[in-house]
C-alpha cells in the first residue's frame, strides 16, 4: 500500500492506493485514482482505514479547487481534463459508498452554517455543490458567505465583509449559468441586490423569477415586494428628474417635480436637498437655506448641504456664517477641492491672505490642475503680490527605501564626477 501525506486542506489526509485493503473489499472493484482517506493519527495504521474515513477524505477531496488537487504529489503532473476525470471518480466513489451523501451533508452543512461554524460549512457545502452541481447547492452556499459577511459587518471588518459579498455573487451567477432562469437562484439575487439597495437591478431579478414561477404564496409574496420597490423606484427617479432639470436651468420645473416626490416621501434628505439647491439656483435664499437646513436634519454627513448653505449665506451677507458652514464642509469631505477652494476665495475677499493661503494650498495638494484651483491661484497672486511656487508634497519611506535613494543618489553622484 503506497501512501503519500499532503499539506492542507489535506493536511490530516492520505491518498492512498488501496486495492490491497481487505476491509474494503467491496470498492477494490472501483479502485482507479489513489483514494483520499481521513486519517487522524499514524498514516500507517490499516486500522484506521474504514468506509467512513474514505467517505471523509472524499468529501475534502470533492471541496478542493483543481489547483489544490494538482498539489498532491500524485496529480502534480495532471492537466485540468485530467483532475475533472479524477473529481468525476471521486464523485461516483462517494455515491456509490453513501448514495444520500448530496441530501445528508447538505443537511449537516446547513447546521453547521447554522452553528456558525463557517469553515467546516463551507467545506461540506461546497463539496455537495462539486456532487450534483444542484441549483440548491449554489443557493446553500451562497446563504453561508451572507451569514459570514453579516457577521464581518457587525465587527466592523467591512473589507472581509466585501470579499464574502463578491463571493455571494460569484456562487449565484455560477449557480445561473449553470442553471439558466431558475426561479431560486433569480430570487436570490434579487434579494441580494435589494439587501445593497440596488433597487432597480433587483426589480428585474425578481421580475425575470416570475417566469419560471407557478401561481403560488412565494410568487404572490414577490409580486407584493415588487409593487413596493416600483412605488420606490418612482420616487428615486423624481429625484433624478429634478436633477436633471437643475442642469438643464429649469429650476421650476425642478421644483415642481421636488415638491410632489416630498410630500410622499417627507423624510428623505435628498428631497430637502433637492428643493433647496432648486430654491438657490433661483436667488430664493432664505427659503433655500430652511430646505437645507432640513435636510441636515435628516443627514448631517453631506458635505454639499454645509456647501450650499454657505453660498446662502455669503448672498445674504453672512460671511462669518458662510465660512462656519464650509469649515463643517471641510470636516465632513476634508479633500473636496471645491469647497477647500471656496473657502480660500471667501477668506482672500476679505484680505485674509494666511488663511486664503492655507486652503488654497490644501487645495492644490488634492488637484494642482484644477481649474477652479487655478484660477484661484492667479487671484491670489495678483491681490495679494504673492508669488506661488510648485506644491510640496511629503513622501514617507521605509528605512529600505531610504536606504536604497541614498545608494542610487551616491550612483548618481559618481557618474556625475566621471562626467
Amino acid at each position: 500500500m503506497k501512501q503519500i501525506q499532503t499539506n492542507s486542506p489535506f493536511s490530516d489526509v492520505s491518498f492512498l492506493d488501496l486495492k490491497s485493503v481487505e476491509k474494503i473489499e467491496s470498492l477494490k472493484d472501483h479502485i482507479k485514482y489513489p483514494v483520499p482517506v481521513q486519517i487522524q493519527q499514524d498514516p500507517e495504521s490499516l486500522k484506521e482505514i474504514t468506509v467512513e474515513s474514505i467517505a471523509a477524505g472524499l468529501i475534502k477531496a470533492l471541496s478542493a479547487s483543481h489547483d489544490e488537487l494538482k498539489s498532491v504529489p500524485q496529480f502534480q503532473n495532471f492537466d485540468d481534463d485530467k483532475i475533472c476525470d479524477v473529481v468525476d471518480y471521486y464523485r461516483s466513489m462517494l455515491l456509490l459508498i453513501h448514495p444520500n451523501a448530496e441530501t445528508d451533508l447538505s443537511l449537516a452543512g446547513i447546521a453547521k452554517t447554522n452553528a456558525k461554524d463557517y469553515a467546516f460549512a463551507e467545506q461540506i457545502l461546497t463539496a455537495v455543490r462539486n456532487i450534483g452541481f444542484s441549483a440548491q447547492s449554489y443557493i446553500n452556499l451562497a446563504v453561508l458567505y451572507a451569514n459570514q459577511s453579516a457577521a464581518a459587518q457587525k465587527e466592523k471588518h467591512t473589507k472581509e465583509a466585501d470579499e464574502f459579498d463578491e463571493k455571494i455573487l460569484k456562487t449565484l451567477h455560477e449557480g445561473l449559468d449553470r442553471h439558466p432562469g431558475n426561479s431560486d437562484i433569480l430570487v436570490e439575487l434579487g434579494g441580494y441586490h435589494l439587501r445593497h439597495h440596488d433597487l432597480e437591478i433587483a426589480y428585474e431579478f425578481f421580475n425575470d423569477s416570475l417566469n419560471g414561477m407557478e401561481t403560488s404564496e412565494r410568487r404572490k409574496e414577490i409580486e407584493a415586494l415588487m409593487e413596493d420597490m416600483k412605488v420606490q423606484l418612482d420616487q428615486e427617479n423624481s429625484v433624478f428628474e429634478a436633477y436633471d432639470q437643475i442642469m438643464l436651468g429649469k429650476e421650476d420645473k425642478a421644483l415642481e417635480i421636488i415638491e410632489k416626490f416630498l410630500h410622499a416621501e417627507p423624510d428623505s434628505w435628498e428631497g430637502w436637498y433637492i428643493k433647496g439647491w432648486a430654491l438657490r439656483c433661483l436667488e430664493r435664499y432664505s427659503e433655500a437655506k430652511e430646505a437645507i437646513l432640513k435636510s441636515i436634519s435628516k443627514n448631517a454627513e453631506v458635505g454639499a448641504s454645509y456647501n450650499e448653505l454657505a453660498i446662502c449665506e455669503k448672498e445674504l451677507g453672512n460671511m462669518e456664517m458662510s465660512k462656519e458652514y464650509l469649515n463643517m464642509a471641510v470636516e465632513v469631505e476634508e479633500d473636496n477641492v471645491i469647497y477647500l477652494a471656496n473657502l480660500a476665495y471667501l477668506h482672500l475677499s476679505e484680505k485674509n491672505f494666511d488663511q486664503a493661503r492655507y486652503f488654497l494650498e490644501r487645495a492644490r495638494l488634492v488637484d494642482p490642475n484644477d481649474q477652479q484651483v487655478l484660477d484661484l491661484m492667479d487671484e491670489y497672486e495678483a491681490i495679494a503680490h504673492e508669488k506661488l511656487g510648485t506644491v510640496i508634497t511629503e513622501e514617507i519611506h521605509t528605512k529600505d527605501e531610504v536606504e536604497e535613494i541614498a545608494r542610487q543618489e551616491h550612483e548618481k553622484g559618481h557618474h556625475a564626477e566621471e562626467i
